[in-house]
């Protein structure tokens, strides 16, 4: 097996065309997309976050994303397969429009459910001889799944998730024969406004050829790290690959990476991504370069701080409302609701101000006639001693 030429000596790109060897005997009921975006709500791309949608929270959307050469083929056998030469390389998918139609739906006790279906919306590439031309459109394996939030603490969360693929994708290159599923366990740190999360996973698959590279069960795996800037605007970085099981990352058609970089942003219940980046380890699936956009419609607007609150509506989105009756719907919690210097906390009296004429001033209540001599103070000529 022998790697395509590199794409540019003169620009010094280290990156080479993926290339797998031409076989007399392969299938075409291989899944080539290696951008598998999450079903699930809080993900960057292809990364979770630990946290899980609130009981009833309700979002949907589209990713879709354009692939250059995910495929190439090596010919070692120019002519009529004349064994032991060297010839040309064909890209057999040259370029590839891929989606994901994408659901999720909070349960409550956090856990969340997910579904994901798979799209080829569009490939092609060259006709090779003795080679099956891939279907230009095609549907992927439903993907159903079940995300569980761990915990938190200090700013480190956990989570971890399953999905089972169902056997109903159609087309060549498009999606692969039987059931499979995959457990995933992931965690992340948050700091302010950024986030650092990795995860890992295993993948079941059924054990098969595809152009010499033996293909089945697979360890996946995923890093990134986000910035926020703001509330509604939020940058990412995230690497992806996965690997054979029975013998990691020992053959690099086997071991496909790629790393993303994007932005996306909230206007309202709307979510718009932008990403794009290049493929690092060409295995089978991974392109010279990937670009992504994704729309995504929530039911509900965002509440970072939990209190009930929506961020476009909260003064104080960060912090959470106290709740205590007075001015709860600013989302801004009032230590002191009637600003008299002493906290509600220590105020028998906290909606009315303490009146601070030097009588019982520590109690925050107002007392408009020290003495109880019936007079009040402002008339009184002498407030602290009865009449």
């Amino acid at each position: 097996m022998r790697r395509a030429p590199r794409l540019s000596t003169a620009l010094l790109i280290a990156w080479s065309v993926p290339a797998v060897a031409v076989a007399q005997t392969t299938t075409d009921h291989v899944a080539i997309q290696q951008y598998q975006p999450s079903p699930f709500s809080e993900r960057m791309l292809r990364l979770d976050g630990s946290g899980v949608a609130p009981f009833g929270a309700l979002r949907v959307g589209l990713d879709v994303d354009y692939a250059l050469r995910p495929l190439v083929l090596v010919d070692q056998t120019p002519g009529i397969f004349q064994a032991g030469a060297v010839g040309p390389d064909h890209n057999l998918v040259e370029h590839a429009v891929g989606g994901a139609l994408l659901a999720s739906f909070g349960l409550g006790h956090r856990l969340e459910l997910g579904l994901a279906v798979p799209l080829v919306l569009f490939q092609t590439g060259a006709s090779v001889p003795g080679v099956p031309k891939p279907t230009a459109t095609g549907l992927g394996n439903p993907l159903v799944g079940l995300k569980a939030h761990f915990g938190s603490w200090r700013g480190l969360g956990a989570g971890a998730s399953v999905t089972a693929s169902l056997p109903a994708g159609s087309g060549s290159l498009t999606h692969e024969n039987g059931f499979g599923g995959n457990a995933r366990l992931f965690a992340d740190y948050r700091r302010g406004p950024l986030t650092i999360g990795a995860r890992g996973g295993y993948q079941l698959r059924g054990a098969q050829t595809f152009y010499g590279v033996g293909i089945g069960d697979t360890i996946d795996y995923a890093a990134g790290a986000s910035v926020g800037l703001g509330l509604r605007t939020v940058v990412m970085a995230e690497l992806a690959g996965a690997t054979a099981a029975k013998n990691p990352f020992a053959d690099r058609d086997q071991s496909p990476l790629e790393a993303l970089a994007g932005l996306r942003q909230r206007i309202g219940k709307l979510y718009l991504t932008l990403a794009g980046g290049p493929g690092l380890v060409h295995g089978y699936g991974s392109p010279v370069f990937r670009a992504v956009a994704g729309l995504a419609w929530a039911n509900r607007v965002p509440d970072a701080d939990g209190d009930g609150v929506s961020d476009d509506d909260d003064l104080c989105p960060t912090v959470p409302e106290d709740r205590d009756g007075f001015e709860d719907t600013d989302g801004c919690p009032d230590p002191d609701n009637d600003r008299d210097g002493i906290p509600d906390a220590a105020d028998k009296c906290p909606d009315q101000p303490e009146d601070k004429d030097g009588f019982e001033d520590q109690d925050g209540c107002p007392d408009p006639d020290n003495d109880k001599d019936g007079i009040p103070d402002v008339d009184d000529r002498c407030p602290n001693d009865p009449e």
